[in-house]
C-alpha cells in the first residue's frame, strides 16, 4: 500500500473515531428537564434538577478519566509497586550466537526460529506462566 493510501486510512480512521466520540458526548450529556419550569425550586432539587447525571451510559470524558485513574493505581497493586517490573521486557526470544547457526533477525518471523532446521534440537520454548525462550 502506497504511502499516501496508509496516511489517508490514518486519517480518515482518526476522523471515525473523533466523529463516534462526539456523537457519545452528546447523546450521553445531561439533559435540562423543561417539565420543571414553572415547579418551585425544592421541587426541582428534589427531583434532581441541577445535579450529575448519574444513570446510564458514562460520558466519554468520564470513562476516560476513570480509565486514567484505574490504570495509575491498580486496586491488585497500590503503588505499580510490582506490576510495572513484571511486566517490563517478559515477551521475546532469548538465544546465545554461539549456540545457534541462524538467529531471530535471519528470519522473516522470529518465532520461526523454534521450528528451523538449522537449530533442530537446540531451540526451547517453556510452557510456564512466565514463557520463556532459550537455547542450549
Amino acid at each position: 500500500m502506497p504511502r499516501a493510501h496508509k496516511l489517508k486510512a490514518a486519517l480518515l480512521s482518526l476522523l471515525l473515531f473523533a466523529l463516534f466520540l462526539g456523537v457519545w458526548q452528546f447523546a450521553t450529556q445531561a439533559k435540562e428537564s423543561t417539565s420543571l419550569a414553572g415547579a418551585s425550586a425544592e421541587y426541582a432539587a428534589l427531583m434532581g434538577k441541577g445535579a450529575e447525571k448519574t444513570d446510564g451510559f458514562p460520558p466519554p470524558a468520564k470513562v476516560g478519566r476513570a480509565f486514567v485513574e484505574y490504570l495509575s493505581d491498580p486496586f491488585y497493586d497500590k503503588g505499580s509497586q510490582y506490576t510495572v517490573p513484571y511486566t517490563t521486557y517478559t515477551t521475546g526470544i532469548g538465544y546465545r550466537t554461539d549456540k545457534v547457526s541462524t538467529t531471530p533477525w535471519d528470519l522473516a518471523n522470529p518465532y520461526e526460529i523454534y521450528w528451523d532446521e538449522a537449530n533442530s534440537g537446540k531451540t526451547y520454548l517453556l510452557d510456564d506462566g512466565r514463557g520463556e525462550a532459550t537455547s542450549r
